[in-house]
Formats: C-alpha cells, structure tokens, sequence
C-alpha cells in the first residue's frame, strides 16, 4: 500500500494540532533513545486532589474528619481501599495520615498522552472485499496479523465484552453504532459525556469491534463498552483511570484496553499513586480480565534505568504491554521496547480505523503509534475468548496471544518484538492446558 505523505499532516498531542510529520523519517528499525520524549507528566495542583489508601477499613467518622479539614470524598472504591480526595491542603492531607484506618495519602498523578498521527486516508478504496468495508483495502495490518483469515474459522469475538479507556468514542458512528453497550459505558472525566473530542478512543475502538460499513475489525463479533477517562487535553489522571479500570472489571469486561501511559517515577509520592493503580489492576486481573496497554511513543529502551522512572500502565504487573511495528514488520521508530517494556507487538503506522466526522468527512482515518497496535492485541484475546468461553480467565487470554504470536526473532523474549507479531489465527487456536 502506497501512501500520499500529503495527507499526513496532523499530530494530535493534548487534543492540539501542533506539528507536522516528515514522512522520510527512517523506519528500518529500532535505535537508541529520542533526545526529546514525546511526554508529559505533572502532578495535580490546585485542587488539591489527593488518593487516600485505607489501612483495613475505615472508621466511621472518616468523613467527617475530611469534611473537617476542607476537604471532600469524591470516589469510594472499598473493593481495594483507595478513595479519592478533593480539596485538601498538604497540611491537611498528613493529618489524615496519622489516623489508624489511613496507610497514606499521595498527590494524583495526571499524565498527558504521548501523541498519535491522526489523518484523513486514502480515497478511492474498493467495495470488493467480502467484508464490504469501503476502506478495508487500506486496513494493511489486519491481513498481517492473520485476523481476515481467523474470521473464516472462529466466532469472531462473539459473546466477549472489552473495554475501552480512552478518549470516549464516537457511538453513532455507522461502525459503532449498535456495538457498543451503553448500559456499561461511563464516563469519569468531570464535566464530559462519551463524546470523543480528541478523535482517539473512537479509532482505537473501532479496531478492535465494528460493523464493517467504513472499516473491517479484528473481532466483529465482539461487543464495546466504552469508558471515558482522558479529558479534553488529552490528560488522564490516575484517580480516574483507577475508577475506570474497577468499573470496567465490575460491569464484567473480559479485556480492557488503553491505548494511553506515560512515565512517572517510582519513588517519592508518585509511588504511592502508582500502588493504588496497581490495586486497581490486581482487582481486575483477580476477576478474570485481561488488560492491554500502549507500550509508549517515546523511542525508549525500557530496560534502562531513567532515574527510577517507569511507563505506566504497561510496564506494571498482570498488563499484557503493545509496541508497534512497521508494514516491514520492524520496530516502528517511536516504539518503546526491551524485554521489560513490551510482551509482543502489532502494526502500528498506517493504521486505518473510524473516524469522528468532525474529524474526518469520510469517516475514516489512519494513525501511528502503539496506541493502534494494542487493541489489534485485544481483538485477538476478543476472538480467543470467544473460542474458549465464558469461563475463561484473563490469564489464559494472555496467554494464548502470546504463545500464538508470529515470531521475528529466535529469542525467546526479544527486546525489540517481545514474544512475536500478534496473530489472530494462531490465538484463537490456541486451547486450555490439560
């Protein structure tokens, strides 16, 4: 597939246009780290907005002592102990820490998206493909990972419920409308409603489920939920991604999916918010669900040490971690990667998918980044549950992903692929341990 480099010209970072991309940047391969990673992060101010971890449970004059210091509960989430406060001054906040019932009280931790490539695609694509999507003969990457083919041998995610945390999406979209369930979807950005502003969830979704009018999926079958905690900027506080990760396991998704992360350090006060999302993370896992993350866009090996910083979520426990490929199946240039940033990799440039038509006449557009490469490993964990059953674990999900993988590389773990290129066939035909 042959692309016009004069329609690549939009980077969406924090919702903004504000670059454009040269498109005979070398791609032949992984290299050393960017000079300039393509990230923020920031602590809250202002507001005060802190994550409180419980000790056991707490007493029953909790609120009363918050409501006393200035202070108000915002989210509850006693299935992990962790609520999140508003509201509070530092002071405050440590004499909270010095009751019994209170383990500690850390800063939220609002990251801000590394940037994906956003276009219009190609026109003139062809209606005949027995998929009957009009730009199916754009959409590279899912013969490359085998899911055209495991659409004629399996249920095609049927029966699977994922999540998408992300942006919102666009669910009137002709590809979307009627696939996602609203009853499930939420949104946990204050003040926003499902709306997809930035054009980012809506193309993430649409790969991993859609109706085949503008663009084929990999697993069509499958149903959406769809829960919004990235805001208008393209921020995504952790408070918020923690609810959305609890609500998406207790509504019963079997695959969560973000396409989002960033770094933050592991030490100081940032670490205490990045051990209330992992409690959040285990609680998922403990109910069965597989959650899928953006290995990251910044170009970095991840097995070196950046003063104690990690990209979050991906590099955490119990998350099955995405890096991008090229249509050569080499490692897209902004790709993270090393053995502990990725576990397998899917295309990840040129990634056609639905589009916001407010973004896009057509209704279709094309991205880079790995943010595109993790729900092409979420759609094949869509398919492989729907082979498998209802009963079956996130754990086994992962695992026959992976195991199913193409492999690039005769390690066993490369730096560069991880365990191989995400393969739906091979996934899906993968069965339960004896």
């Amino acid at each position: 597939m042959q692309i016009d480099c004069s329609l690549l010209s939009r980077v969406v970072l924090a919702g903004a246009l504000v670059a454009l991309v040269a498109c005979d940047q070398d791609t032949t391969g992984p290299r050393g780290e960017l000079s300039a990673p393509s990230f923020r992060r920031q602590q809250a101010t202002g507001a005060g907005r802190h994550l409180l971890l419980a000790r056991g449970s707490l007493s029953g004059d909790f609120r009363e002592r918050v409501e006393a210091l200035g202070g108000t509960i915002e989210r509850r989430h006693d299935e992990i102990g962790v609520v999140k406060l508003s509201g509070l001054t530092e002071d405050a906040a440590q004499n909270l820490i010095a009751r019994s019932d209170v383990e500690g009280v850390f800063p939220d931790v609002s990251l801000q998206m590394a940037p994906d490539v956003l276009s219009t695609p190609l026109t003139g694509a062809s209606e005949s493909d027995p998929t009957q999507a009009k730009f199916y003969d754009l959409q590279w990457h899912l013969p490359t990972i085998d899911a055209d083919d495991a659409w004629e041998s399996s249920n095609r995610g049927a029966g699977a419920l994922v999540c998408i945390l992300d942006s919102g999406a666009d669910t009137d979209h002709p590809d979307l409308d009627g696939r996602v369930d609203l009853d499930k979807s939420t949104s946990f950005v204050t003040g926003e409603d499902l709306e997809d502003f930035l054009n980012h969830g809506t193309l993430v979704a649409a790969i991993v489920s859609s109706n085949g009018i503008k663009v084929a999926s990999v697993a069509p079958e499958a149903t959406l939920c769809i829960v919004k905690v990235m805001d208008v900027l393209g921020g995504v506080d952790f408070s918020n991604l923690i609810a959305g990760i609890l609500h998406a396991a207790n509504v019963g998704a079997d695959i969560i999916n973000m396409s989002l992360g960033g770094h933050v350090t592991s030490k100081g006060s940032e670490s205490g918010a990045i051990h209330a999302l992992q409690l959040a993370i285990n609680y998922a896992n403990s109910k069965g669900t597989l959650l899928v993350a953006a290995a990251g866009n910044n170009g970095l090996n991840l097995d070196r040490d950046r003063n104690d910083m990690r990209h979050i979520p991906s590099q955490l426990p119990h998350v099955l971690s995405v890096g991008a490929t090229t249509r050569e199946n080499e490692l897209w240039i902004n790709s993270n990667y090393g053995r502990t940033g990725l576990d397998l990799v899917a295309p990840g440039e040129y990634v056609v998918s639905a589009c916001d038509f407010m973004h896009s006449s057509s209704g279709a557009c094309y991205g880079h980044g790995t943010s595109f490469a993790t729900p092409q490993a979420a759609g094949a964990a869509a398919v492989v549950f729907s082979e498998l059953g209802h009963n079956t674990e996130g754990s086994q999900l992962g695992h026959c992903v992976t195991v199913g993988a193409t492999r690039l590389s005769s390690n066993g773990r490369d730096p560069y692929f991880g365990k191989g290129l995400v393969n739906v066939l091979g996934a899906a035909a993968c069965r339960r341990p004896n």
